[in-house]
């Protein structure tokens, strides 16, 4: 039998870059569309959530159902642990692979990731702060595990994929999958698989949604948010790069709408990049096990002084002085 060495190593090779990436790519260059969004939140009214209203990547208006938005159930060992909103055509893959790794430990701290360069190459890239930090409120056990809910998001808004109407194509999916999602076998619309045999391919388009109106969405995918909550009152744990961030509203505007739409759940948010990274034990001949655990990064930011700035917000937020 293979003796485990001592050390846990943290595989950051190009799989596990990928799933460490910065969940924000798609929503960085929001500009317009983020604007006609917010405008989008504050036209909305009525607790009935018959339609999302956001904006394309052009800024143009868009009106939908919360059922025409694609999401995945996500599950570790134990059961559902929450639900993502896949945007990038590897996203299912790495939310699903990520999250079925996930133990106790993304319920419990995360570890700040710091920009670092090789000393031979000067090539730069991450690497991960040793010490892990604890996540909020986590000395209540009852209500510690989060629902987590993934996305990719900047301070202003979220980006969501919405099924558009129009007949499906037969193609590969190994084309560019932009406007394009997968249907395979009895999987749910909008799935993907990775084969390189044709599929039906069905319209969809990237959508963007402010805050308010992302958490209508959120409101209206309640059944499956109860399935992963763990008891009445467990958080939900948002994966979705700065949506907590100072810098915007994005969090804050969300867990507001969720508590106007019945969801009183506590909202953890975010304030810098979120990076969802595997550590793997490797065995005494150097070779990597064949289990890991899944690791919850944030990017490390310093303040003028130097101290580190703190990795999450809650929503609503304690008073000053409140426990």
């Amino acid at each position: 039998m293979k003796r485990l060495a001592k050390a846990i190593n943290t595989k950051i090779d190009r799989a596990a870059f990928d799933c460490a990436r910065p969940l924000n790519d798609v929503a960085d260059g929001l500009g317009e569309a983020l604007r006609a969004a917010g405008k989008a939140d504050r036209d909305g009214s009525g607790p009935i959530i018959a339609e999302i209203r956001g904006a394309d990547e052009y800024g143009e208006p868009a009106v939908f159902s919360p059922d025409s938005v694609l999401f995945d159930v996500l599950r570790d060992r134990h059961g559902p642990r929450g639900i993502g909103f896949p945007t990038k055509s590897q996203d299912k893959s790495e939310y699903v692979a990520w999250t079925r790794l996930a133990g106790e430990k993304i319920d419990r701290e995360f570890n700040h990731f710091w920009p670092a360069s090789r000393v031979d190459t000067r090539e730069l890239g991450l690497t991960r702060d040793p010490f892990p930090q604890p996540l909020p409120n986590t000395g209540n056990q009852e209500t510690s595990r989060g629902i987590l809910v993934i996305s990719h998001a900047n301070p202003h808004g979220f980006a969501v994929k919405v099924r558009t109407e129009g007949p499906p194509n037969l193609k590969s999916v190994s084309a560019p999958l932009g406007t394009f999602s997968v249907l395979t076998g009895n999987r749910v619309p909008g799935f993907m698989a990775h084969t390189g045999t044709p599929r039906l391919i069905y319209p969809s388009r990237n959508i963007f949604l402010g805050g308010a109106e992302y958490g209508r969405l959120l409101a209206a995918k309640k059944p499956e948010l109860d399935a992963a909550a763990e008891t009445p009152d467990s958080p939900i744990r948002m994966l979705s790069c700065s949506a907590g961030s100072h810098e915007g509203d994005a969090a804050e505007s969300a867990a507001a709408s969720l508590r106007a739409n019945g969801v009183n759940r506590e909202v953890q948010a975010a304030t810098d990049s979120v990076f969802l990274a595997t550590e793997y034990r490797r065995t005494s001949f150097g070779h990597e096990a064949d289990y890991g655990s899944s690791v919850i990064g944030i990017a490390g930011r310093g303040d003028s002084d130097g101290n580190v700035l703190t990795g999450w917000r809650t929503f609503p937020e304690s008073p000053p002085g409140a426990g």
